[in-house]
């Protein structure tokens, strides 16, 4: 997540596969021009913004031929509370944007709200890391998962994925011997 110009070239020279654009820097066009040119994937964090915006920095990353984008919806508050997550956002994204990728960056505390989404049609989950939660030296350790966390994140999200099927209604080879 680069939050300044130069942080953008630095993260190419260390290698960046992409970006993560922050939820206050969804309006800051220089930035965006500078992420868009570099022809990296993006993942466009949405907090604290409204359709408008959203779709005014699609447009604008798109003016610079990078299509890499995957809209991640978002609620910018640490702990989100599960009454401010509005997973039902996902479907405007999906409905307006019909040909990006749909993700969540997601503050809430523990996986509850994860699962829902990828059942709604989200494909990428942002959620905050850390070795130790107990840690000083940042103000959100607190609030991330743990290495045991995020695994069993994994495995609930694949579950998910497998439940929600081919989407065809016909006669499955497990049904057969009943």
């Amino acid at each position: 997540t680069p939050f300044d110009l130069d942080s953008v070239d630095m993260l190419v020279r260390i290698g960046a596969k992409g970006f993560k654009i922050a939820s206050c820097d969804l309006t800051n066009f220089p930035l965006l021009k500078k992420v868009a040119k570099k022809k990296l994937p993006i993942l466009l964090s949405t907090g604290a913004s409204n359709l408008q915006e959203v779709k005014d920095a699609v447009k604008y990353i798109k003016r610079f031929n990078n299509h890499k984008i995957c809209i991640m919806h978002c609620t910018l508050c640490y702990p989100t509370k599960p009454e401010d997550v509005n997973l039902s956002a996902i479907y405007q994204f999906k409905n307006e944007f019909k040909n990006e990728l749909i993700g969540l960056s997601d503050h809430t505390l523990g996986i509850d709200s994860t699962l829902p989404a990828v059942a709604l049609g989200v494909r990428v989950i942002e959620k905050h890391f850390t070795v130790n939660k107990k840690l000083k030296k940042s103000a959100d350790h607190w609030l991330s998962l743990d290495p045991k966390e995020l695994l069993s994140m994994r495995k609930k999200v694949d579950n998910v994925i497998l439940s929600i099927g081919h989407g065809g209604k016909k006669i499955l080879k497990s049904e057969y011997k009943t």
